[in-house]
């Protein structure tokens, strides 16, 4: 067993990449932080929430294959003030950013083929974005 120290925010959510080198973690402050699996070193962290703390708590690893010419190591980030986020999975730079108003994101996913990607939460709407 191997184990990674996490910071003293509680861990709501994890998420290995595709290719099993890094680990996301959504915490409860708002911060995502990504992990080296080979090194056990934090390479990024960001507050996806500055002004008011909204726990992260669903993340998925945009799929690739040999169909598409995505980028795997992309990170979707949903958190519970309805941020949305895309960022890079290897330097952490921001991709995409909105904010689904009045929204508690609760659910995200992205489709097999990487182009679209969903969002479920507390208003009940299910939000496709391409």
């Amino acid at each position: 067993m191997k184990s990674i120290i996490s910071d003293k925010s509680e861990l709501m959510v994890t998420r290995f990449n595709h290719e099993d080198t890094l680990a996301a973690c959504g915490y409860s402050d708002g911060f995502v932080r990504v992990f080296n699996l080979a090194t056990d070193n934090k390479i990024w962290e960001i507050n996806t929430s500055p002004k008011e703390a909204g726990p992260v708590n669903a993340l998925r690893w945009r799929p690739s294959n040999e169909m598409n010419s995505l980028s795997p190591s992309v990170l979707l980030v949903g958190n519970t003030n309805g941020n949305l986020y895309q960022y890079s999975g290897k330097t952490g730079k921001e991709v995409f950013h909105t904010q689904e108003e009045g929204n508690y994101i609760m659910a995200l996913d992205y489709s097999p083929d990487g182009y679209t990607f969903c969002t479920a939460g507390k208003d009940n709407l299910i939000r496709i974005y391409d």
